[in-house]
């Protein structure tokens, strides 16, 4: 799984880290809730597109961001 070590980096340290598919930093990522605090999170690279989706993923104070999800993601 290429987005493992990008996992592991956002639960400890509440960033997505370096992309596996380019290498580049401009990574981000968004959680929604969709019942209760359970929901769903996206992680991608702004450089290449590549992108990873979490489903059912307990949705903290930690994961909340502003940021858009961008709709030409490669999944």
């Amino acid at each position: 799984m290429k987005w493992l070590k990008n996992i592991e980096n956002l639960a400890v340290n509440h960033r997505v880290g370096e992309c596996p598919f380019c290498n580049s930093e401009d990574t981000k990522f968004k959680a929604e809730k969709t019942q209760g605090d359970m929901g769903y999170l996206v992680m991608w690279c702004e450089n290449c597109k590549h992108a990873h989706n979490i489903s059912r993923i307990k949705i903290t104070q930690d994961l909340v961001t502003d940021n858009q999800i961008p709709d030409n993601l490669i999944f």
